[in-house]
């Protein structure tokens, strides 16, 4: 059966990174937070297909249900957790009828989640954290959430909170296509593609084997490592961060393959999307994990990187005989660094070890060549 459920769930995130361009990371957090029943945080404007994304998970998943909101100062808490129960009242109980409401979905996605009233805000905090919702005068009601996703175009600004916003163990800045051909895929898309179905048995299932996995002191050692890199560049992630963060990693090591070894070192790469507090700190933060975790990864991004400010300063350049000559120069730096990544890719497949993500960054790279080529230098038209 475990063969068969990571297959799965493979194919689902496969498919939602085809439907959603420049989302694959994003489609890889959502299927690891549903398995290690922790919460998602988007950052970024609307329109970036956040909503689309968490409505075609929840669909891939049978026999789970989806609740979804839009969040503002007037919602009231009978929109969010249902309409007070009239009977309830003729008998002195004062209860809400929750019926497909937050408190009875498997996967919400709370869109602008900051702009809700603190009564609201109080109870997805203990939604969140504790799998509960008050439900009457000191009654709580266990509620059947694996996974809530939450959207913004803005941290949140007061203190209090602060405590629902750590309780999003993965956090992504969403932004708008930034790649021309991708833009070009995503207009030119007819309809999503359906996705590879789950049921929630199975998905449940899931969720036990990847809690299962052994944690080798290696891998603590690795995160000790990690903590010490950041707080020498001023980040500094709670104690509790960190110790809730072990069953994300542990789901990361279960999507690559993982059913029953010690999760490995690479399996810790997904804390770069666990460890930052606000944006400034996401390259520092996935510069540090990837260098410690993924050494190959991470030297794939540093030539990405360089490759990027190539193609950007080659691409900005507005008078026509400089444009040619630095199109020339960053053809030649570009193809340097393609034979880099090459290399890279070379020596993990001497290694028995999936070379996926190395070959996208060399994809990206080859694009950002083709493109000089043809705009600038009128090539490969």
């Amino acid at each position: 059966m475990s063969q068969s459920v990571q297959g799965k769930l493979s194919r689902i995130v496969d498919s939602l990174e085809t439907t959603f361009v420049e989302r694959d990371e994003v489609a890889r957090g959502i299927a690891a937070a549903l398995i290690a029943r922790q919460h998602c945080f988007f950052l970024g404007p609307p329109g970036t297909a956040k909503s689309a994304l968490c409505k075609e998970t929840a669909q891939a998943v049978q026999g789970a249900d989806y609740f979804e909101t839009l969040l503002t100062k007037f919602t009231t808490p009978e929109e969010v957790f249902g309409p007070v129960s009239l009977k309830g009242l003729e008998n002195d109980r004062y209860e809400r009828i929750t019926a497909g409401k937050l408190p009875t979905a498997h996967l919400a996605f709370i869109d602008e989640v900051w702009k809700a009233s603190s009564a609201i805000l109080n109870s997805l905090l203990t939604i969140a954290n504790e799998r509960l919702f008050q439900n009457g005068n000191g009654r709580f009601q266990g509620v059947p959430l694996m996974t809530m996703l939450a959207a913004s175009n803005e941290l949140p600004e007061s203190e209090e909170l602060n405590a629902l916003y750590d309780r999003f163990m993965l956090r992504y800045v969403v932004d708008y296509v930034a790649e021309d051909g991708n833009f070009k895929k995503m207009l030119q898309a007819s309809a999503t593609t359906a996705v590879q179905a789950i049921t929630l048995p199975e998905l449940e299932q899931a969720q036990r084997e990847s809690a299962a996995l052994p944690m080798p002191d290696r891998v603590y050692d690795a995160m000790l490592t990690i903590r010490k890199r950041l707080k020498e560049e001023g980040i500094i992630p709670s104690d509790r961060r960190f110790r809730q963060s072990l069953e994300t990693v542990k789901a990361n090591s279960y999507l690559n393959g993982n059913t029953s070894s010690p999760v490995s070192e690479d399996d810790l790469s997904i804390l770069q999307h666990v460890l930052w507090n606000e944006p400034a700190q996401v390259p520092v933060v996935k510069k540090i994990v990837l260098e410690i975790t993924s050494p190959y990864e991470g030297k794939a991004l540093e030539l990405y990187d360089q490759a990027s400010e190539i193609y950007q300063n080659t691409m900005s350049e507005q008078d026509a005989n400089k444009k040619c000559n630095l199109a020339v120069e960053a053809n030649a730096k570009l193809k340097k660094l393609l034979a880099s990544l090459n290399d890279i890719i070379t020596d993990i497949k001497t290694r028995g070890r999936d070379t996926s993500r190395i070959e996208k960054y060399k994809d990206k790279v080859d694009e950002m060549n083709k493109k000089i080529l043809k705009d600038c230098l009128g090539l490969g038209a």
